[in-house]
């Protein structure tokens, strides 16, 4: 199928994808394709009317193309791993949480701490750092903003691989006057757990989480990242400790929103 531009000059024959070509195997479902075709046509007449950026169509496909769509995280199974799925259901069906356009809603449930959460990671085959699970243990965090021990509740993040590019080069200190809440170490951990196992890639591979919602008894925040690339010989989740005043272009933090 190829979608005609009316302004030839300017786009010539918009050709989005090749529909009629698709073969489809017995699982798939003829009206998935019926969809697939309406949205092709629709985003080609949108183009050519000048109501939407052929740019930004191709980094979207782009992005398909090279596996990086950032989809909704599966929560179920994150807390099946976590063998917390009973309960979280049963949280879900209370809540009746509204999904919201690019971003994630996060429940974090009573009773889950970091360690509960760095297990489930190694039990999901993630390489840890040896001292990510001395380093969120309960002890060395005196302080979080939210935390699960005093009830279950929810956030909202932006529905990012990359930490919130807003908040580039902005240390914790800056971001406390700004009144902008960061994710804690718990919640950043949740995320990685969740987005493995939905898509078995990793957060954060070219920047850093600042998550300035937990401090340590010495008032420091913490950054976590996968760490990776041709220099890294053990790809890992990585866990480091910031003074509150300390800014990198590459450390970010995530937006919280409380729902």
């Amino acid at each position: 199928m190829t979608i005609v531009s009316t302004d030839q000059n300017r786009l010539g024959n918009l050709s989005i994808l090749p529909i009629n070509n698709i073969q489809m195997n017995n699982e798939e479902k003829p009206d998935v394709y019926e969809k697939l075709y309406r949205l092709n046509v629709a985003a080609g007449r949108l183009i050519t009317e000048g109501k939407r950026s052929p740019e930004a169509l191709v980094e979207l496909l782009g992005c398909f193309v090279d596996g990086k769509i950032v989809v909704d995280i599966n929560w179920q199974k994150t807390y099946k791993a976590l063998g917390m799925e009973k309960d979280y259901l049963k949280v879900q069906e209370e809540l009746a949480l509204r999904p919201y356009q690019g971003f994630w809603n996060m429940i974090v449930l009573q009773g889950l701490n970091p360690l509960k959460l760095v297990t489930a990671l190694k039990n999901s085959k993630v390489n840890v750092q040896l001292d990510v699970e001395k380093s969120t243990a309960s002890q060395n965090i005196i302080k979080n903003d939210r935390d699960p021990k005093n009830g279950t509740y929810h956030i909202s993040l932006r529905r990012r691989i990359e930490a919130d590019k807003e908040n580039s080069g902005l240390s914790a200190n800056t971001l406390k006057e700004r009144e902008v809440h960061g994710v804690t170490i718990l919640e950043r951990l949740l995320l990685e757990l969740g987005y493995f196992l939905t898509t078995g890639h990793h957060l954060d591979c070219r920047n850093k989480t600042l998550c300035t919602g937990s401090h340590d008894i010495d008032g420091n925040v913490f950054e976590m990242r996968w760490l990776c690339g041709e220099s890294c010989v053990f790809e890992r989740l990585e866990v480091r400790k910031h003074a509150p005043d300390h800014s990198l272009k590459s450390l970010r933090a995530r937006s919280v929103f409380v729902l």
